[in-house]
C-alpha cells in the first residue's frame, strides 16, 4: 500500500506538470495568433532588398548600395559639343567684291586739307586682371576697374564717343563732331575686349574700334567670329591689325599688300562688314606703308602710335586732316593714367 501510494502522488504532480505546461502553450499561441494576425510576417523580419546601381565609367567597381528613399541612380551626362570653328578661303584681295556678303565701306574721296579736327584718340591693348594677363607686357595691361574708372570719369566731364569710321566720315564731309568728342581703339584682338571690355563700355554708353590681328581670328585667347559680329551690331569698328602683326614699314611691297589686303578680307568674312581704318602694328609706318593702304579701297584711315616726339616732350597731338589721313596719331593708355589726369590731358588735346 505504502508502495502504490507514492506512485500515484508521483501521478499526479505529472499531470499538473502536464495541465500547466498546456496551459502556457496555449497562451503563447493566443499572442502569437493576434501578432501574426492576416497570415503576414511582421515588417522587421522582412529582408531589405539590394539593388545594384552602376556607378558612372571610371569612378570604381559596381556599388550595390542598400536602397534608401533619398537616393538617386546615377546619371552620365554626354559632354557638349564643341561650337565649329568657321573655314573661311583665303582672300587677298581688298575688292568688296570678293567678300559679296559682307557690308562694304560707303564711297568717297578726300576733299580739302584745310579742314581740321583735334579728336583724341586714345589707345588700349588688353583691359584683363594682371592674373589673366599671362605673358602680356604689364604695360599693355589696363585691369578692368581701372579702365572703369578711366571712363567714369572721361563720362563725368562730358565726354563721348565715336569710331574712327565714324571719324573719318566727319573728316570727309567737313563735319566737325560734338565738343568732348574722343575715339577708344583697342589693338590686337584679345578676346578680354569683348568679356571684359565691351559691358563698361556698354555700360557708359561708349564704342570702340576694335583693331585685329586677321589671322587670330577664332584662335584661343582671341576674338571669335560671334564676338565680332556681336560687337558690330553694338555699333562698335573692326579695324585691320595686318594679318601677323608685321611692322609695315621696310617690308617687301607684296608683302605689305597681303597683310593689309588679307587681313581686311578675313575681317570681312568674320565680321560681316568690311573694315574702314588700319592700325600699323608698333606703330611703324612709312610713305610706302601709307600708300599700300590707301591702295586697299576700302580703308579710309589709318593711325599710328604716340609720336616719339610726343612721348618725349609729353605733348602727345590730336590733329586729323585729309593730309595725314593716313597717319593719324594716338595717345596710349596704361594702367597708370589716372582718371582725373585723362580728363585734362584729352580737354587739352581737343583744344588743339
Amino acid at each position: 500500500m505504502h508502495l502504490r501510494s507514492r506512485n500515484t502522488q508521483r501521478d499526479r504532480r505529472r499531470g499538473v506538470f502536464a495541465t500547466a505546461l498546456g496551459i502556457v502553450v496555449t497562451l503563447l499561441a493566443a499572442a502569437c495568433g493576434g501578432m501574426f494576425s492576416g497570415g503576414s510576417l511582421p515588417s522587421l523580419m522582412t529582408p531589405t532588398p539590394v539593388v545594384s546601381v552602376a556607378t558612372a565609367p571610371g569612378t570604381g567597381p559596381t556599388a550595390t548600395p542598400t536602397m534608401s528613399p533619398t537616393q538617386a541612380p546615377v546619371v552620365t551626362v554626354a559632354p557638349a559639343t564643341p561650337t565649329p570653328v568657321p573655314s573661311y578661303p583665303l582672300v587677298n584681295s581688298c575688292n568688296p567684291a570678293s567678300v559679296p556678303d559682307a557690308v562694304p565701306v560707303a564711297a568717297g574721296s578726300g576733299r580739302s586739307s584745310s579742314f581740321t579736327l583735334h579728336v583724341p584718340i586714345v589707345e588700349y591693348h588688353r583691359i584683363v586682371p594682371f592674373a589673366e594677363a599671362g605673358n602680356s607686357l604689364r604695360g599693355l595691361v589696363v585691369p578692368p576697374g581701372t579702365f572703369t574708372a578711366q571712363l567714369d570719369a572721361l563720362q563725368g566731364a562730358g565726354w563721348h564717343t565715336i569710331t574712327m569710321a565714324t571719324l573719318a566720315n566727319d573728316l570727309l564731309a567737313h563735319v566737325k563732331p560734338p565738343s568732348r568728342t574722343f575715339v577708344i581703339t583697342i589693338d590686337d584682338g584679345w578676346d578680354d575686349g569683348y568679356t571684359y571690355a565691351f559691358p563698361i563700355l556698354t555700360q557708359h554708353g561708349f564704342v570702340a574700334t576694335y583693331y585685329v590681328i586677321a589671322g587670330r581670328i577664332d584662335r584661343a585667347s582671341f576674338l571669335n567670329s560671334a564676338q565680332l559680329q556681336a560687337l558690330v551690331a553694338a555699333g562698335n569698328e573692326i579695324g585691320d591689325h595686318t594679318w601677323n602683326h608685321v611692322e609695315l614699314s621696310g617690308v617687301r611691297a607684296a608683302t605689305m599688300t597681303y597683310e593689309i589686303d588679307a587681313a581686311a578680307a578675313r575681317i570681312a568674312q568674320a565680321a560681316g562688314r568690311w573694315p574702314e581704318s588700319l592700325a600699323y602694328p608698333y606703330g611703324g609706318t612709312d610713305q610706302q606703308a601709307a600708300n599700300a593702304v590707301a591702295a586697299c579701297q576700302e580703308m579710309r584711315i589709318a593711325v599710328t602710335e604716340e609720336s616719339a616726339a610726343a612721348k618725349k616732350h609729353h605733348k602727345p597731338v590730336a590733329l586729323e586732316t585729309w593730309t595725314n589721313h593716313f597717319a593719324v596719331p594716338r595717345l596710349e593708355l596704361s594702367t597708370s593714367t589716372k582718371p582725373a589726369n585723362l580728363v585734362a590731358e584729352l580737354s587739352s588735346l581737343a583744344a588743339g
